[in-house]
């Protein structure tokens, strides 16, 4: 899997501060990608090491948990999540959008919602069902396509004056 760690300030790695205006944020958004290909990293077949690393980023500081496959799901506890991966009563989506994902994550940090924002997902890029039964080679003809969309995310922030405490690290498990 991937993760991918986006923050206005990274606690554990810079003692710098957050330059947000407004009330800062106390606490800390963890997206995990509930595309159906993520159900094996934490279905019957997980990995301790994943959930055990799933569990460290989750209780390091107060953290908020959103299932993301199309779309952005409930706010949900650090226990109320934890209560859904033991019960095994996670809502997989048939498919997961990384550019809304990413957008949504960034937003959210920028906006001085969260002090930072933590994505797990394998990182598959594909386009939606409807894009990939119109055509049965979506993924491979467009791979460049859905590569600039995501660039293009994190140029849109870039660029903007207001988003230049916003830095991104990618650890692959």
């Amino acid at each position: 899997f991937l993760s991918v760690l986006l923050g206005g300030i990274l606690p554990i790695l810079s003692a710098a501060q957050p330059n947000i205006v407004g009330e800062q944020a106390t606490q800390n958004l963890l997206y995990l990608d509930s595309s159906e290909s993520m159900n094996g990293y934490l279905g019957a077949s997980s990995d301790d090491r994943f959930i055990g690393t799933l569990a460290a980023f989750m209780y390091s500081a107060p953290t908020e948990v959103r299932l993301f496959g199309t779309q952005e799901g409930k706010a949900l506890s650090s226990s109320q999540f934890e209560n859904q991966l033991n019960k095994k009563s996670i809502q997989w989506s048939a498919e997961s959008d990384l550019t809304k994902m990413i957008s949504s994550l960034i937003q959210r940090i920028s906006s001085g919602y969260a002090s930072y924002g933590i994505l797990i997902t394998d990182g598959i890029m594909s386009g939606s069902n409807r894009e990939i039964q119109r055509d049965p080679n979506y993924n491979k003809t467009r791979r460049g396509l859905m590569t600039q969309k995501i660039l293009n995310v994190f140029n849109t922030y870039k660029d903007n004056k207001e988003n230049k405490q916003l830095s991104a690290i990618v650890i692959q498990y």
